[in-house]
Order: structure tokens, then C-alpha cells, then sequence
């Protein structure tokens, strides 16, 4: 997919936004279910969990985006074989309405907000990096759950980069 540069502009700008106003809870462990009056309060980022099947690491992050070569993992103790990880956090929608999301990936990837399925992509079997794109989603202001999900493909690195307009 080809864009104007003035649309890559765009898309970049509202991904250091995103990354920005992101929100979570540091008060609680991440597999504990959140409070909703307590959620959201705290150090910006996402609580990221990554697991190879035999260690599981729990650590903060600011922004869902990545990129991991064959022979590098997200955290030096877990294996770069296979992996998988998974965010949660709040998302700060200063201005209700319709957004687009974008995620240039490599590997299989979800994203839900609110609850509601706003992108999913399995696993390409040829590895390559693609883009995908979600219908607009109606947001409404104020804190918005955000989950995602990623998993590395079998053979070559791993890469996600998450947008929205």
C-alpha cells in the first residue's frame, strides 16, 4: 500500500499521539482483573506481558510498536524461537468520533477496544510485512480499553507498528 507522503505524515503524527496518550494502571498486577474507577491512573504506557511458553515477563511499555530480527526476543530471558505478547491499557480519546487504525505487522495480531474487535490479522505464511487497515470505529471521549494480542510467525523476525487517524 502507497501513501502520499502528507498521509504518512499524518498517520505518523497521530502514532506519536498515540503512543502520548496512553495510560495504564501501575497499581495492580496485569492478570488481575482491573477496577474500573482504578484503572488508569498511573505511569503512561502499556502493561505488555510476553511469553515464549516457559517464562512469562511482565514489564511497562509506551507504545505497540516493534521490530525483531529472527534471532532477537522482546526480553533477553525469553526464547527467540517462538513468543507471544499481549497489552493492556487505557486509550485517552481527547476528541469523540470515527478513527481508522493501521498496523504494519509481521505475525498474527489483534486489537480490541471498548471490548470490540477493531483489527485482526492471522499469521502470514510467507512472513512478508502487510499492512492492514480497520474500518472506522466510533470513540467516545474519556478513557477507552485497549487490548491487543500479537504472535511471532514461525520463521523470521517479528515486527508490529500500530497507527491511527
Amino acid at each position: 500500500m502507497t501513501m502520499p507522503s502528507h498521509c504518512c505524515a499524518r498517520w505518523c503524527l497521530h502514532f506519536l499521539t498515540f503512543v502520548v496518550v496512553l495510560l495504564v494502571s501501575s497499581r495492580r498486577a496485569p492478570c488481575q482483573e482491573e477496577d474500573d474507577e482504578e484503572f488508569g491512573r498511573g505511569r503512561p504506557g502499556l502493561v505488555a506481558t510476553w511469553t515464549d511458553g516457559n517464562q512469562t515477563i511482565s514489564q511497562l511499555e509506551g507504545r505497540l510498536a516493534f521490530r525483531l530480527s529472527e534471532n532477537q526476543a522482546p526480553h533477553p530471558q525469553l526464547s527467540t524461537e517462538r513468543y507471544s505478547g499481549s497489552w493492556r491499557g487505557r486509550l485517552f480519546v481527547q476528541r469523540p468520533g470515527p478513527y481508522r487504525f493501521l498496523a504494519e505487522l509481521r505475525g498474527a495480531f489483534q486489537l480490541r477496544l471498548g471490548g470490540q474487535g477493531v483489527l485482526t490479522s492471522e499469521s502470514d505464511p510467507f512472513d512478508d510485512l502487510r499492512t492492514i487497515v480497520s474500518e472506522p470505529v466510533d470513540l467516545p471521549y474519556g478513557l477507552v480499553l485497549l487490548e491487543a494480542a500479537y504472535e511471532k510467525p514461525r520463521a523470521g523476525g517479528a515486527e508490529l507498528r500500530l497507527f491511527w487517524q
